[in-house]
C-alpha cells in the first residue's frame, strides 16, 4: 500500500492479527480452531499491530507473517512460530468502536513499513474495558492455521 502513514483504513478492508502463541488459539484439535480474545489485547502499548490483506496475495499475507515471527525471534532470543492468523474487517473494528465509544474510538491506521502494516489505535487505557473490546475482535475473527508451518 502506498498511502499516507496514519491514514485510515477503509471500512471494506480485512486485516490479519498474526498468532505466535499456541495458547492464543481455541480447539487446535477441531475442525473448527478460534482465537482467544489474548491475541488482540494491546498491552503493553494502546496499539495493536495487523497487516491489511489489500493489493496482496494469498503467499504474501503468509510472508509477512513469517516475517513477523522471524523479527520477535530476533528480538527475544527464543524461537516464534507463526501458528495462524485472524482475519477480521475492518468495518467490524468500527462497530465495535461506535459500540464503546465512550471507553474507545478504536481506528485501523497505515503505519508503515513493514508493507502493509497497520496500527490499531485509540484503545482505552483501562485494562478491564480493552478485555471487553478484544472478547469482540476475537468473536468476529476468522481463525486460518498455517497449514505450513514448522514446530521447532
Amino acid at each position: 500500500m502506498t498511502a499516507d502513514e496514519d491514514a485510515p483504513i477503509g471500512a471494506g478492508e480485512t486485516l490479519a492479527r498474526y498468532i505466535l502463541e499456541k495458547d492464543r488459539i481455541r480447539g487446535r484439535s477441531t475442525s473448527e480452531p478460534s482465537v482467544k480474545p489474548g491475541a488482540f489485547i494491546p498491552r503493553p502499548h494502546l496499539e495493536l499491530s495487523v497487516t491489511c490483506h489489500k493489493g496482496l496475495t494469498e503467499a504474501e499475507i503468509w510472508q509477512l507473517g513469517q516475517d513477523v515471527a522471524e523479527k520477535r525471534t530476533e528480538r527475544e532470543g527464543r524461537v516464534r512460530t507463526l501458528y495462524g492468523r485472524a482475519d477480521i474487517q475492518c468495518a467490524t473494528i468500527g462497530e465495535i468502536a461506535r459500540k464503546y465509544e465512550a471507553a474507545a474510538r478504536l481506528t485501523a491506521v497505515l503505519s508503515e513499513p513493514p508493507r502493509n502494516h497497520v496500527n490499531i489505535v485509540g484503545w482505552p487505557a483501562d485494562a478491564q474495558m480493552q478485555d471487553v473490546i478484544a472478547q469482540e475482535l476475537a468473536a468476529s475473527a476468522k481463525y486460518r492455521p498455517n497449514e505450513f508451518k514448522q514446530d521447532p
